[in-house]
């Protein structure tokens, strides 16, 4: 079974294990996923990110980016929506919560969810998601994230997190992918 991997692209936020650091912009390109995040029948979260508050979390958009490459192994695949859907269902606490979107890359990209504040569109999209398989393209995916943050009315308050599930394993557009990054961060 293949590790998956998490990095999370915000402004001001690395991530490192499971902690969020207030910093200058930066990605973590790869995170392990953390050890407190158990990847079998049932998936429990426990990435903290500083400066987001729990309990107010309208000052959040989050971007979820997933890999539905075949390199992806479909139980795999199935604790990744798992993910999202336990993340929407604690961040989502209202119309005023955190607004999400949902990208999707194999050997391209796709938005399965445009930036939203109604938890039942997120949750229906995240449960309709079905894998392509193909190759991986993290850049598309990264790339498509960042559409869906442009396509959204901006948040000034807000402050924007892209959440990439991936098994890190790149197989196309490998040498532009320290571009994309930079326009993430950028």
């Amino acid at each position: 079974m293949r590790r998956i991997f998490a990095a999370v692209v915000a402004a001001g936020i690395t991530m490192t294990g499971a902690t969020a650091r207030a910093q200058e912009p930066t990605v973590a390109s790869q995170v392990t996923v953390p050890a407190s995040v158990q990847c079998s029948a049932s998936f429990d979260s426990t990435i903290s990110l500083t400066g987001f508050d729990v309990q107010n979390p309208g000052v959040a958009d989050i971007v979820f980016v997933l890999d539905e490459s075949g390199s992806i192994a479909p139980a795999n695949f199935a604790l990744m929506k798992q993910f999202v859907t336990d993340m929407i269902n604690g961040l989502m606490t209202g119309p005023g919560g955190a607004r999400v979107g949902i990208a999707m890359f194999s050997g391209s990209s796709r938005t399965v969810l445009p930036m939203t504040n109604i938890k039942a569109s997120a949750l229906n999209a995240t449960a309709g998601i079905a894998q392509q398989g193909g190759a991986t393209c993290i850049g598309c995916g990264i790339d498509q994230g960042r559409a869906i943050f442009n396509a959204a009315t901006p948040r000034p308050e807000a402050t924007r997190f892209m959440i990439v599930l991936t098994d890190g394993q790149n197989t196309v557009n490998v040498a532009t992918f320290p571009t994309v990054v930079g326009n993430a961060k950028a």
